[in-house]
């Protein structure tokens, strides 16, 4: 599945992260706020066009189709996470990065074909998906085509393509007001992960697991894997 963004030309047009260009992908991003698999790699996906402005540059949400997006998508996510926020040491990858059912989730902006932003969706035992490791490349971070309200409105469709009833995340509590605002809802209170106030949501159509919200609310730390959004 895609999911297509146009808007307003910005600037800044080389400060992006070429695909395959993981060695300026590690100097060229940093975080904006914080998962489609190694097996999901290459599939052909529905296209959902989403209205803007005419415009030179669009957003293309889709999974990793090629090894070089997804390594692209894993530098970009270190940038973040390891050199950056320092909430992990050496590799933000885990077994959730390895499981075939997980979405690794890339925003390309056509026509430079610059990676502008990830995000990576992945599933439990128990058919609850969650969302996470959402990154914005520095060059979009202000840019009019809304990089991350459009990664996570992808991140969206992707999971109830597969049928799913329940998709949640853990979110840096700087960042709630974002989720609030594209219409995810706050279950329980913050819990504290890394060093760094989390706070579990959901999308509005999502369903909320039985004890979730207690659970939350007694400060228990995020499962494994959930970090900086996810």
């Amino acid at each position: 599945m895609l999911v297509r963004l146009s808007g307003p030309a910005v600037e800044q047009r080389s400060a992006g992260v070429p695909v395959g260009a993981i060695a300026q992908a590690r100097t060229a991003v940093t975080t904006d706020d914080s998962d489609a698999t190694i097996g999901n790699a290459g599939k052909a996906s529905p296209i959902t066009t989403l209205p803007g402005p005419r415009s030179e540059r669009s957003l293309v949400c889709r999974i990793a189709a090629t090894v070089e997006e997804l390594d692209t998508h894993y530098a970009i996510r270190e940038a973040s996470f390891v050199r950056h926020q320092g909430l992990f040491d050496g590799s933000d990858i885990d077994d959730h990065d390895r499981d075939p059912r997980t979405m690794h989730l890339v925003a390309v902006c056509e026509p430079t074909g610059e990676v502008a932003g990830v995000v990576r969706c992945y599933a439990r035992e128990d058919g609850v998906w969650f969302g996470g490791r959402l990154v914005v490349s520095q060059a979009f971070r202000t840019s009019k085509l809304k990089v991350a309200p459009a990664l996570v409105r992808a991140a969206e469709e992707h999971v109830r393509a597969t049928g799913a009833k329940t998709f949640l995340a853990y979110i840096q509590c700087r960042y709630a007001k974002l989720f609030e605002h594209i219409g995810w809802v706050p279950i329980g209170g913050e819990v504290e992960y890394a060093g760094t106030p989390h706070q579990l949501m959901r999308p509005g159509w999502s369903e909320e697991p039985e004890g979730i919200a207690e659970a939350a609310a007694a400060g228990g730390p995020p499962p494994v894997g959930h970090s900086a959004n996810g």
